[in-house]
Parts: structure tokens; C-alpha cells; sequence
């Protein structure tokens, strides 16, 4: 039988819930992930401790789309435009923060290809099996976090015009606060 969600309150503005495997199980092990998506305000912190190296999101004036402060326009609003890398880095710090192991290292270079396509070095990062701290979820544990256990074309329900009470939706360019909508079955938002 599978283990309902636990709530665990690590601070008094964050929230986290345990995950466990379902009766196929999937995803392998009982997991924790924030309930809600880390914010402009989390994220400066992070950048304004003097531990971040790059560009700052905060900083690019213009994306392919959107000017940044148009679509995150306070510090309650997600966080955007950060790219993989910015998130290990910001999951090193947290951990670190917390007093945890963190759990990515960087394990060399690598090419990539940028939202360009263009060719730059990068520092590799692998994970280090053991560590205690934060990281980002498997796509696996992503997507059984936001189903909530529901078989339906949403975690709503399979009624699409209910959408917009859980999410934003396109052709809005505005990102909405975090944790503001509805969360699912499971109180993720």
C-alpha cells in the first residue's frame, strides 16, 4: 500500500512533502520536494551571497522573448531564465546553507551548445552518491509529484478549462507569485 504524502515544515516560508512510491514503484524511493517553485527572492539570496559565478538572470535585460522583470516582476514571482547550471549551484548553496553534503561536483568540462546553438565550454557536474543535501528531482519524481496520483490529462481533473485556477497560462508573459494557484491532490503548486 502506498504511503500518503507527509507535509514537514523546514522553515516558516517553505514546505516540503514526501513522496513515496506507488504500487509499481515508481519513483524508486520515498523522496522530498518543495511544494512550490523557488523564487526571485530565494534565488537572489543565493546570488547576492557571493557565491554565484555568471551572468545574473537579474542582468539580462532582454531574452529571446521577454525582458526578465517583465514576466518575474517581484521577488515573490518564480524565479526564470536560469539555466541548469545556476540551479546545481543554487542546490550547492542551500545544501550548504542547511549544513548538508552538497550534491553536485564539478567533474571537469564539457561542450554544450547554448539556447543559441552555439559551442561553449562548461564545467561537467555529476552527482556524489551519498550526499545529504538538495538537488533537482529526476524527470520521474517531477512528473509524479505534479500528477499527484491522477490518471486523468491533468492533476486537475480531465476538464481543461479548469486549467487556468492551477496555472498560468500562454499568451500571458507574466509568470503569477509562486504557490498562489491551486495546488494539486497532493499540495504542490
Amino acid at each position: 500500500m502506498r504511503e500518503e504524502p507527509d507535509l514537514l515544515a523546514l522553515h516558516s516560508d517553505n514546505r516540503f512533502v514526501k513522496l513515496a512510491a506507488d504500487r509499481s514503484g515508481v519513483p524508486e524511493h520515498p523522496y522530498w520536494i518543495a511544494n512550490c517553485e523557488v523564487t526571485r527572492g530565494d534565488f537572489e539570496a543565493f546570488i547576492n551571497d557571493n557565491q554565484y559565478q555568471g551572468e545574473k538572470p537579474t542582468d539580462r535585460k532582454e531574452s529571446e522573448f521577454y525582458n526578465y522583470k517583465d514576466i518575474s516582476p517581484t521577488l515573490n514571482h518564480p524565479v526564470q531564465q536560469v539555466s541548469w547550471y545556476d540551479a546545481v549551484m543554487y542546490c550547492n548553496w542551500l545544501s550548504r546553507r542547511e549544513g548538508l553534503t552538497p550534491v553536485y561536483r564539478i567533474a571537469g568540462k564539457e561542450m554544450i551548445k547554448d539556447w543559441q546553438y552555439k559551442e561553449k565550454e562548461v564545467d561537467k557536474w555529476e552527482e556524489i552518491d551519498g550526499a545529504t543535501g538538495y538537488r533537482l528531482p529526476r524527470d520521474v519524481e517531477w512528473e509524479y509529484a505534479c500528477r499527484a496520483g491522477s490518471k486523468t490529462d491533468w492533476s486537475s481533473g480531465s476538464d481543461e478549462s479548469l486549467l487556468t485556477a492551477y496555472c498560468q497560462m500562454y499568451p500571458s508573459k507574466m509568470s503569477f507569485p509562486s504557490g498562489k494557484k491551486l495546488p494539486n491532490a497532493w499540495g504542490m503548486h
